[in-house]
């Protein structure tokens, strides 16, 4: 799938994640787009298109076996919250 398929939304989160120097995490990806991330549940929608944009290839978990974006009371330097660019 071309990446000018897809809505322009996600074509952004792609962007960001594509233009990092490695795996990123789901606030830094808000915090490029703009997004308020100190408010509760701000992110959820954008950990849901980053799961979306993983279960069809677009990007993959930094941590094989950590789950994609969960949230929870995981460590800080968890690997969980991170993705990288490309399939899987």
């Amino acid at each position: 799938m071309d990446k000018g398929a897809l809505p322009p939304e996600y074509q952004r989160i792609l962007a960001v994640v594509q233009e990092a120097a490695g795996p990123v995490m789901t606030q830094h990806v808000g915090e490029a787009l703009g997004l308020d991330t100190e408010v509760r549940g701000a992110l959820e929608p954008l950990r849901a298109k980053l799961t979306k944009l993983a279960d069809r290839g677009r990007l993959r978990p930094a941590a094989a076996g950590c789950g994609s974006f969960p949230t929870g009371s995981s460590p800080p330097d968890c690997e969980r919250n991170r993705v990288v660019p490309g399939g899987r």
